[in-house]
């Protein structure tokens, strides 16, 4: 059960990163998107007369859709790791899971949040998040 905690604020840690990494693969593929659906005009200025060459044309656009399909994997990996770090975050109390954001996402120094909560120490703090986060493991 260790491990299950230390992994699961090992991936709240990075939850902003997560967040941030949905919105540049949704622009990366919007931008894909943009580029297959666009006519490219023909570069008269290179040698041949800017003649079509379909087996070129055919070759980028195979490359793009396979670049579009990682990209979307990658957002769907991406997604997936939010959905269960959320899923895990939803079956804290509303206190209990601001406190555990408040520490281990938003990476607040520890003494300020004792001060704030009036705990005693920062042992205790983090005897209160592992056993909230265990919690709400075992509630799965």
């Amino acid at each position: 059960m260790k491990k299950r905690i230390e992994t699961f604020k090992d991936e709240l840690k990075h939850l902003y990163d997560y967040q941030s990494e949905v919105t540049r693969l949704q622009g990366r593929i919007e931008e894909l998107v943009y580029e297959m659906e666009n006519v490219k005009g023909i570069d008269y200025s290179k040698q041949g007369g800017g003649a079509f060459n379909e087996q070129s044309a055919t070759a980028r656009r195979l490359a793009q859709i396979e670049k579009k399909e990682e990209l979307e994997s990658q957002l769907r990996r991406v997604k997936e790791k939010i959905k269960g770090i959320g899923e895990v975050l939803s079956y804290m109390p509303s206190e209990d899971r601001l406190l555990v954001l408040e520490v281990v996402a938003d990476r607040r120094r520890y003494r300020d949040v004792c001060e704030e909560k009036k705990i005693s120490n920062t042992s205790t703090l983090f005897a209160m998040i592992n056993s909230i986060i265990e919690a709400a493991l075992r509630k799965m």
